[in-house]
């Protein structure tokens, strides 16, 4: 199988960038996309990687960034189900060449706010994990007070009958 060497199409640098991200996501190397979407593209995975860093890397910043973001979450043992902007949505963010600055302001300014959001969810993620370790830890510290509760109720019961006994 010979490989191509003719020019990138805009669906080849979306395919790309979207395995390059998803494997950054999984924890996989950005070398281990490239060998994948080469045998996707009959491209060298050489070829996918200069791609990669000369033109197509540049374009997808946010997307990289929130990428390792989640597999450090995913390092740490926790499961972060978020509405991350994926790549087609911001290639076809509302900003376009001519818009003015509010424009372009408040479209940063939603930016901004959906990566507060996905901190907070972060955050209250990681508080649930620790107040679910906590109740955790006060059941079976319940389940031994019971069963020394249950011990003493015993032994004051024989007691009791020995006493009667006599």
């Amino acid at each position: 199988m010979s490989t191509r060497q003719n020019g990138w199409t805009k669906d080849e640098d979306l395919l790309l960038a979207e395995t390059v991200i998803q494997f950054i996501k999984d924890g996989r190397t950005q070398l281990q996309a490239f060998e994948e979407v080469g045998k996707q593209l009959t491209r060298t995975s050489a070829a996918c990687g200069f791609r990669w860093n000369s033109a197509v890397r540049k374009q997808h910043e946010s997307a990289i960034k929130t990428a390792k973001e989640h597999r450090k979450q995913l390092k740490k043992g926790v499961n972060i189900e978020t509405s991350v902007i994926t790549i087609q949505e911001s290639e076809q963010s509302p900003i376009k060449s001519g818009d003015d600055f509010e424009q372009i302001l408040a479209f940063i300014k939603d930016i901004y706010n959906k990566s507060k959001i996905y901190e907070e969810q972060a955050g209250l993620l990681e508080k649930i994990k620790e107040l679910d370790e906590e109740n955790n830890r006060l059941q079976n510290e319940l389940i031994s007070t019971d069963e020394a509760y249950q011990a003493i109720v015993e032994l004051m019961e024989k007691a009791r009958e020995m006493v009667l006994s006599k």
